[in-house]
């Protein structure tokens, strides 16, 4: 229940003003006035706190030059370890999320990994046909900027 009959503009344990008695009609115009105020600039102030600048990312992976389908693709800030994520679709192409509704990677540097997806667990002596170069050590790296992004990955089966 909201009572007060000061007038003094601040939040108080009994009660908010807004510069007019609350029990007022006008004293609740503005109460309303400024809590809508409110749910539309934090409603409209776009990416989450902590959420990094992303631009859309895309791209193909092959591997040895053929298109390489239902892997993972993971691009991981150097600084902060933010990270965006995708997988391929038969043609080898994908399109990074950072999370939820928003598209793309991470404005700056990132490590890029790129993983088989297994539907069930690996048995034990299963090895990952992707060479570790290109995900647990990987070597890949991928400097997103502002504005769409392509990034292509020819790997190598084969150690050079």
């Amino acid at each position: 229940m909201l009572m007060s009959s000061r007038s003094c503009g601040s939040v108080t344990s009994a009660g908010i003003s807004a510069g007019m008695p609350v029990g007022t009609s006008a004293g609740m115009s503005a109460v309303c006035l400024l809590l809508c105020c409110l749910t539309a600039i934090v409603g409209c102030s776009g990416k989450p706190p902590g959420m990094p600048t992303v631009a859309p990312t895309s791209g193909v992976v092959t591997m040895d030059g053929q298109p390489l389908a239902n892997v993972s693709i993971v691009f991981m800030t150097e600084k902060g370890g933010k990270v965006a994520f995708g997988g391929t679709d038969a043609s080898g192409r994908y399109e990074l999320r950072y999370s939820g509704k928003y598209m793309g990677g991470p404005v700056g540097s990132n490590i890029v990994r790129i993983t088989t997806i297994l539907d069930e667990p690996p048995p034990p002596d299963w090895k990952d046909p992707i060479p570790k170069k290109y995900n647990e050590s990987s070597e890949l790296r991928a400097d997103v900027k502002a504005g769409p992004n392509t990034f292509n990955f020819d790997l190598t089966s084969k150690s050079k």
